[in-house]
């Protein structure tokens, strides 16, 4: 009995221990306390997002969700090519500057860069307007609402810019306000009181909201810089941030046209009420990702700090501990959507509580806990300097993304797209975790060891 016991009670001691680590791992943790704020905001926004969408569905149905969400799509496309991943590029620059106080290299920086933006931007709008008034563009028999995306182009790309320039200078609050909480907020808002069924309310609903907000990130961010010193310590090119942030947007363009073909693809074989209810399935399964987005948005500044002063010890512990915290902090989530999947579904109208749309959830929740598990691969590489290898991943994941959506949406439906994407998504994170380990020698994954 005695060589028996001494086994077992010795892997409970051990199991006990291993937990109590993880418990004071994740309680003790900077990056969640200092990403409480970003959670906060992400909670608030994810939030928002399903009252605008429940709002919409009780107003107009699950055929307006879908217009939306294919309007929302093609927009999101656009500003990519508007902002040109200078974005990230600011990211990374004004994270750099922002550790090192070179104030003036910061306001200098982002001058150029919103100026670039400025100009794509407007040039996207007067082209879109040329090909509408020309007869080329019907959007799915919807040929009102390019009027709304010609309209929202220019603040959207702007409200981009400036809130990852809030990231940057970590103001986490003002940040995680214009990115997480505050469009869709607004517009829910906004819908619920103007209470219109027409289709295109949430068209119309969105971008005021999108206007609004760029206006006041604008005022907000000048009136942040202008406490800053002036002095003007790095100067970098037009030339030289097109060079770098162009792989960057190449591998933004590539990550945004996997996230969202599903969306475009369904548009173009089903109805839009089909889009309608894979958008809110979708919508649900983001839930997963809540602790990882709250996480990252503290991990992204970081990891270029670390990077740039070369101290990767530092850089692999971060990636880590963060891996494992949202790991954790996510499977609880994932377990509740595995369980009532009706029931969320059911909160937004009967007409989004199908069998297909069960299973779509369930299938998406997948997906995004792989997306969970391997956390910020891509990001790493684009932080870190690897944006060509990151972009190739993204490129090769595009093309197998497009591949299977062709094929499994006829088939499957919505369920087929929820495929391709949890498919898509193990391929991009797998490939990220490997050049990670290949470049930097630390897994990007949750590692327990006793």
């Amino acid at each position: 009995m005695i060589v028996v016991d001494l086994p077992l009670n010795y892997q409970k001691r051990n199991l006990k221990q291993k937990v109590y680590k993880l418990v004071l791992l994740i309680s003790n943790s900077e990056l969640l306390i200092k990403a409480s704020t970003a959670l906060i905001f992400k909670i608030g926004g994810m939030l928002s997002i399903y009252l605008f969408h429940f709002l919409l569905a009780k107003l107009a149905g699950a055929e307006a969700n879908g217009i939306f969400s294919t309007f929302f799509t093609l927009l999101s496309i656009i500003v990519v090519f508007s902002i040109l991943g200078l974005d990230t590029f600011l990211l990374k620059r004004l994270a750099d500057f922002n550790s090192k106080q070179q104030w003036g290299s910061l306001r200098n920086t982002y001058k150029k860069i919103i100026g670039i933006v400025l100009t794509i931007s407007i040039f996207f709008s007067i082209f879109l307007y040329i090909l509408f008034t020309n007869g080329f563009l019907d959007f799915y028999n919807q040929s009102d609402v390019v009027y709304y995306l010609i309209f929202a182009i220019i603040p959207f790309s702007v409200l981009h810019i400036n809130a990852e320039g809030f990231r940057a200078i970590k103001n986490i609050r003002l940040f995680s306000f214009f990115r997480s909480f505050a469009i869709f907020g607004l517009a829910a808002i906004t819908l619920f009181f103007i209470n219109d069924s027409h289709k295109n309310i949430g068209v119309s609903a969105f971008t005021f909201s999108v206007i609004s907000l760029a206006i006041l990130s604008i005022i907000l961010w000048l009136k942040t810089i202008s406490k800053k010193e002036s002095l003007i310590e790095v100067t970098i090119s037009v030339s030289a941030m097109i060079r770098e942030s162009f792989p960057m947007f190449l591998s933004g363009s590539l990550f945004l046209l996997m996230s969202w073909v599903d969306i475009l693809m369904l548009g173009n074989f089903n109805s839009q009420t089909d889009v309608g209810i894979y958008t809110i399935a979708m919508k649900l399964a983001g839930l997963t990702t809540l602790i990882l987005f709250a996480v990252n948005t503290i991990l992204g500044p970081k990891i270029s700090e670390f990077y740039h002063n070369k101290e990767m010890d530092s850089l692999a512990r971060m990636v880590q501990t963060a891996a494992k915290i949202t790991f954790i902090l996510s499977i609880p989530i994932l377990l509740i959507i595995l369980l009532f999947p009706e029931f969320l579904l059911q909160l937004f109208g009967d007409e989004f509580n199908t069998i297909a749309g069960k299973h779509t959830l369930i299938i998406l929740a997948i997906g995004q806990m792989i997306n969970v598990f391997f956390g910020a691969v891509i990001y790493i590489l684009d932080m870190t300097g690897k944006q060509i290898i990151s972009r190739n991943i993204l490129f090769l994941t595009a093309i197998i993304n497009i591949a299977l959506n062709y094929y499994l949406i006829p088939i499957y439906g919505i369920k087929g797209a929820a495929i391709a994407t949890s498919i898509s998504i193990f391929c991009w994170t797998v490939l990220g975790a490997v050049y990670v380990k290949k470049y930097f020698n630390f897994y990007a994954f949750p590692v327990f060891k006793n």
